[in-house]
């Protein structure tokens, strides 16, 4: 506008000196035009640099530091004070996520997030292995193989519970689990929350650590208390004997020690299982087949089972299927479960055939190893306690070879859990893929 003004005046007033007036006139404008055009420039640059920066999160984007006057150096500080408070939020932000992520995926307990549209928001490690699946991607992934789960997930209500039976999804599962709903708004729209848990170990895996705990108290204190009469039992029974005088006072002393020192060293064996409950080493893996686990298990027990005249089965679709397992710990698990086989055929009548079955299919993303027999089986009544230390429905059983097993398993990322049989007992392994 300026520079039109410039040459109307020039043609109204054809002077000289105006001319050359309102030549210099002309040239300052197109010159303060130029310089206000490159501020701008360099503004918009610089404020595009920092917003760019606040919204990718990438704060190493450098504003332009070379000077431009007062004005434009106040402006870039003021921009700079913008980006570095921004990017100290994001970098405290971007902690508090690091450290929730890290939480929820420690979590013992099993959590899925997804909203209204079905898109996967999170999905931990716990919750994977509950319903014995690796690397849920998806909801959809998810829903194809556990539909009937999935559409009771979507249609529930906020805070509604509910149980879903591991029997009626094949055995895919770890064990029958609770899901609690919990539904929230954001600025994803409505999203539903998943919490996983084990029915039967909402309590009883808390149980057993208590029980653990309290076994390395037990056993500490019982050995250090025991070792000294032990030791002094053995010389009054050496002193005893050395001893000149009534011959049937003598013997009386003598069998009064011995059952005195059977008594501590039973208190001995107590403590020592204790401490084979908590001292489980971690296991030492290698790349195994089950037919190579249950063949050394075979071996070892051929003999016995010949002699009890029990017929050993093992057959199933996976039974060449490779896995990663501690041979020796395998072997101590299905040895602990034959040998509660073979003493569940004890008093069994001859007429009756009596079978150990061991089936190895696969169900998911794990294999699925059956463990049957049809001994005297196991009451209901004691299906609860049946993995606890120290129970045993055996008059001379240790009652540690059931705990011991599920200890194994639990470290190596698998599982145990007796099924409803009307015949015999039956035990279910849930082991992962290689």
């Amino acid at each position: 506008l300026l520079v039109a003004l410039c040459m109307a005046f020039g043609l109204c007033f054809p002077k000289p000196d105006w001319l050359f007036s309102q030549l210099v006139l002309l040239l300052f404008i197109i010159g303060l035009s130029i310089n206000l055009y490159q501020f701008l420039t360099r503004t918009n640059r610089d404020v595009s640099r920092i917003l760019g920066a606040i919204q990718y999160n990438d704060f190493n984007a450098a504003l332009n530091n070379h000077a431009h006057g007062a004005r434009y150096d106040e402006l870039v500080a003021s921009l700079k004070e913008v980006k570095d408070g921004f990017e100290a939020k994001s970098f405290d932000q971007e902690v508090m996520n690091t450290r929730l992520s890290r939480v929820i995926e420690l979590s013992q307990t099993g959590i899925m997030v997804f909203d209204s549209q079905r898109n996967l928001l999170l999905c931990n490690s716990a919750f994977e292995s509950l319903f014995g699946l690796k690397d849920i991607q998806s909801f959809d992934l998810f829903e194809r193989y556990f539909s009937a789960i999935a559409k009771q997930l979507t249609e529930a209500s906020n805070h509604a519970q509910f149980k879903v039976s591991n029997k009626e999804n094949n055995f895919a599962m770890v064990s029958d689990l609770i899901l609690k709903i919990e539904k929230f708004k954001s600025s994803d729209g409505l999203c539903t929350v998943v919490f996983a848990a084990r029915e039967d170990l909402l309590s009883d895996h808390q149980d057993y650590e208590s029980w653990l705990n309290f076994g390395k108290v037990i056993s500490h204190e019982i050995q250090n208390g025991i070792s000294p009469f032990v030791s002094l039992i053995s010389t009054l029974k050496d002193k005893v004997s050395n001893m000149e005088g009534n011959e049937l006072s003598k013997q009386s002393s003598l069998k009064a020690l011995g059952i005195m020192q059977d008594r501590t060293e039973s208190l001995q064996q107590f403590a020592e299982r204790y401490r084979t409950l908590h001292r489980l080493p971690e296991p030492n893996k290698s790349v195994l087949t089950w037919a190579t686990i249950l063949d050394g298990v075979v071996e070892q027990y051929q003999a016995e089972l010949d002699e009890k005249g029990v017929k050993l089965e093992i057959s199933g679709d996976e039974i060449d299927g490779v896995v990663r397992a501690d041979e020796w710990q395998m072997n101590q698990v299905f040895s602990n479960l034959l040998i509660n086989s073979l003493h569940a055929f004890d008093g069994q009548s001859n007429q009756n055939e009596k079978v150990v079955s061991i089936h190895v299919t696969a169900s998911m993303q794990n294999y699925l190893i059956s463990f049957k027999d049809n001994g005297v089986g196991i009451k209901k009544d004691h299906y609860a306690s049946i993995f606890v230390p120290f129970f045993s429905t055996r008059k001379n059983g240790s009652g540690i070879g059931l705990s011991v097993s599920r200890q194994i398993l639990w470290k190596h990322g698998a599982d145990i859990f007796l099924q409803h049989s009307e015949e015999g007992a039956d035990f279910r392994i849930r082991f992962p893929y290689l």
